[in-house]
């Protein structure tokens, strides 16, 4: 979603878009970020993104303790929470600004100000939730992707479960080398050994971006 202007990407002198992931910059200058309110021209892909991934939810058995990973503003991690009462909802997110607000805006709610990229802080307990969203981020971790799914991994249940949901562009300018468009994460998750790929879905909409999920569950061994 290219909204962010050079907040999240930039051209370098020869024309080669490079990451430079200034997330509390972008939020520090909009109320709105790339229009996660599902009020602005995003409103029909979210809302058919965030459904297929409410469904998603709904299919796995335990689900006591969720967290969704770039919760940004806190519009879906608020959602989960309507959607599944009887379960506990976290929400994390790299931007100290995005979590404030998140708070504000949804006070009931659990917010983590942290970054999944980084060593994990001591205070966020292990193998504890059963479903771990990485939510409208793949391309700002493409370069850490292996230690985030480390990260991951031991955040986890036994049995928990990963789901990917995510916005593929048409044409990918970014990060072709590790995962180029659907079928490229189709095969990079499929090739994990520490999750096991049970579903990969892929959806055209006639919308700005195209829409993509992946339900993977924790492997015992890494």
């Amino acid at each position: 979603m290219s909204k962010s202007g050079n907040f999240i990407f930039k051209r370098n002198p020869d024309n080669q878009l490079i990451f430079v992931g200034d997330f509390d910059g972008y939020y520090r200058s909009e109320s709105d970020p790339w229009g996660q309110s599902a009020s602005s021209s995003m409103k029909r892909y979210y809302d058919f993104s965030r459904e297929r991934l409410m469904y998603i939810i709904s299919k796995i058995d335990k689900k006591d303790h969720v967290m969704e990973i770039g919760c940004g503003l806190g519009y879906v991690t608020s959602m989960i929470s309507d959607n599944f009462k009887d379960s506990n909802v976290y929400g994390m997110d790299i931007s100290e600004t995005a979590i404030k607000a998140a708070r504000d805006k949804f006070n009931t709610l659990n917010f983590i100000h942290a970054d999944i990229s980084k060593p994990i802080p001591k205070d966020l307990p292990r193998n504890t939730y059963n479903i771990i969203i990485l939510n409208q981020l793949l391309w700002y971790i493409l370069e850490p992707l292996p230690h985030v799914l480390n990260n991951i991994h031991s955040l986890l249940t036994d049995d928990g479960h990963l789901i990917v949901s995510n916005a593929f562009a048409r044409e990918q300018h970014y990060g072709t080398h590790i995962i180029d468009h659907f079928y490229g994460a189709t095969a990079y998750f499929s090739r994990q050994k520490n999750f096991k790929l049970l579903h990969a879905a892929f959806y055209h909409d006639e919308e700005e971006h195209d829409d993509g999920h992946f339900l993977l569950k924790k492997c015992h061994s890494i």
